[in-house]
């Protein structure tokens, strides 16, 4: 499951916003996936996440956007080889590094 949104929340404020971390973790099984400390605004508020559950080969970073004041956050699932013998996740991982 992947629940992911500007959720109008700065994550980085420990205090404040635990509990809703705390809740999506306790009632869904949800753990956030990227770090809650690296802004996702040019405001320097991380208010957009990205929550996972049961997914292990998953990551999040964050990219540099011109037209948003919010940083568009990019998640890959590696999925693996394919019946062709082609990793497609690999891929997709050498895609996001190529920066």
């Amino acid at each position: 499951m992947i629940l992911s949104g500007d959720f109008n929340t700065n994550f980085a404020e420990d205090d404040k916003n635990q509990l809703l971390i705390e809740f999506l973790n306790n009632e869904f099984g949800l753990t956030m996936s990227n770090d809650r400390n690296l802004s996702t605004t040019k405001y320097k508020t991380t208010i957009d996440a990205v929550f996972i559950r049961h997914l292990n080969r998953f990551e999040s970073k964050l990219f540099v956007s011109y037209f948003s004041y919010h940083k568009p956050i990019v998640s890959v699932l590696e999925i693996g080889d394919d019946d062709a013998g082609n990793d497609d996740g690999e891929r997709v991982v050498e895609i996001m590094y190529e920066s």
